[in-house]
């Protein structure tokens, strides 16, 4: 679909639509986790949507499981892992390295 929305605007706009509705939906995810409390210290609501987004992208698939093979349970831990890393309270790897969060 990305191919073709270089050319066709209709797509082009049609993929823009998709992707800010995707967009919207983390967002509401995100808030949703803020809310309650769920989120590691210091990581922002902003933050949280663009990750969400992100694994949610069908490009991400594309290069794991489409070009790089992964198989379907494989991607499926990958993209936890690194949401709870990255979201979820507990000791990421740059807070191990630095416990003083100083950079």
């Amino acid at each position: 679909m990305r191919d073709a929305a270089a050319t066709d605007p209709d797509i082009a706009a049609l993929l823009e639509e998709t992707d800010a509705e995707r967009l919207d939906r983390m967002r509401h995810h995100a808030i949703f986790l803020h809310e309650r409390g769920y989120l590691r210290s210091g990581v922002s609501v902003s933050e949280v949507t663009d990750v969400l987004w992100t694994c949610s992208s069908v490009e991400l698939y594309d290069l794991l499981v489409g070009r790089r093979g992964w198989p379907l349970p494989r991607f499926a831990d990958f993209l936890a892992n690194l949401m709870i890393a990255e979201l979820l309270p507990g000791q990421r790897h740059d807070e191990a390295a630095d416990p003083q969060g100083s950079t």
